[in-house]
């Protein structure tokens, strides 16, 4: 893993040189484990439930009571998000920690597993709260063009009611937004008032700010996390149950998806995300 940290962390130095990209920190994007002196962004939709369980079942100060309401669903690690927010001021207060580190994922697949996820359907973590809120707008300022574009055909129950791809859980109507409004709403939106779900890694976790220890795939999760959590617990046998446990993502038909899109429409989106790549 030494030579990938390298070549990864070189990367992202060459791609901030080159483009001077700086975000100001954003202390309420992080969490930490004092405990352990360690420090992590959480991409959203790049593992970080199974890194928010990880932090929190690993957590020797959990206490008993906390652990059973996790267990038996009582209480979402997330719900015990709030005690691990930072106090930090500056890039420099980084330094306090020994380890510092981000989950990323292939900014196409993050876009697609998101809008699968929340978006396209109800499922049922989330419910309707996406499609009631971010969804409706999308469909309210986007379908007359969509209609244009792909026809009334289009939103045919033989056509999954407007889905590329059958959902797993549940779309009611065609009244939920499509791949091709999601993409325009994330090509017109500013990143300044764009969902945690989607805004890119550069932006969210000020990569070109702070000096990362490790940065590891979403897409080599299993042959990767297990070594860092390693370093981060000095616990194999926690390592093993939590791999098992929650690393089990599938990848999302990235290729059906992106293809309802026009080549052009992708350009753009790629320049948008684009260092993020």
């Amino acid at each position: 893993m030494g030579h990938l940290r390298k070549q990864r962390l070189n990367r992202i130095n060459d791609i901030c040189q080159e483009t001077e990209f700086k975000v100001d920190v954003n202390p309420k994007y992080f969490i930490a484990s004092e405990e352990r002196s360690v420090l992590w962004c959480p991409i959203f939709k790049a593992a970080s439930a199974t890194w928010i369980h990880f932090f929190f079942e690993s957590d020797p100060n959990l206490t008993s009571e906390q652990r059973r309401e996790i267990d038996d669903g009582t209480k979402k690690p997330l719900d015990l998000i709030e005690s691990t927010r930072t106090n930090l001021k500056s890039p420099n207060d980084f330094n306090e920690y020994r380890m510092t580190f981000i989950v990323v994922r292939h900014p196409f697949n993050r876009l697609v597993s998101v809008f699968r996820d929340k978006l396209e359907q109800i499922n049922q973590v989330d419910k309707d709260w996406f499609v009631r809120t971010i969804g409706k707008k999308m469909v309210t300022k986007y379908r007359e063009k969509t209609l244009k574009r792909f026809g009334h055909d289009f939103f045919s129950k033989g056509n999954n009611l407007g889905a590329i791809l059958p959902v797993k859980y549940q779309r009611p109507s065609s009244d939920l937004p499509t791949f091709w409004e999601f993409v325009q709403y994330v090509l017109d939106e500013g990143w300044n008032k764009a969902d945690e779900h989607w805004k890119p890694a550069f932006y969210y976790c000020s990569i070109c700010t702070i000096n990362y220890d490790y940065v590891i795939k979403f897409e080599e999760m299993e042959l990767e996390a297990p070594i860092l959590q390693q370093l981060i617990t000095k616990n194999s046998s926690l390592v093993e149950k939590l791999t098992g446990k929650h690393f089990n993502a599938k990848l999302p038909t990235l290729v059906v998806m992106t293809s309802s899109s026009h080549k052009n429409t992708l350009m753009f989106l790629m320049m948008r995300i684009s260092n993020d790549w």
